[in-house]
């Protein structure tokens, strides 16, 4: 389906009246997030920088290499489902 036909769809449906300002909310609230916390994040890791490289330097290594093994071992072994959900699906299916 090609974007215009898309965008009339959505138009017609009512779902701009809802979205715009849900869009409008959390880009309003991101960007305070991102501005003050990032802000302040970025400044106490500079303080910590100016007090020693080494520990900084350390321990952001540290975290990213923590983030790249979480990341890794979720794509590699994604967990698999709860037997008991497994089994509760099971039973409906079978009804």
């Amino acid at each position: 389906m090609d974007p215009a036909s898309r965008a009339r769809i959505n138009r017609r449906s009512g779902i701009l009246r809802r979205l715009i300002p849900a869009l409008l909310a959390g880009s309003i609230l991101w960007a305070l997030l991102y501005g003050t916390v990032g802000f302040v994040g970025f400044e106490l890791w500079l303080a910590l920088y100016d007090f020693s490289p080494l520990l900084t330097l350390g321990g952001t290594a540290a975290a990213l290499i923590t983030i790249v093994m979480v990341v890794f071992r979720r794509r590699v072994h994604p967990e698999a489902p709860d037997a008991d959900a497994v089994s509760a699906v099971d039973k409906r299916a079978a009804q």
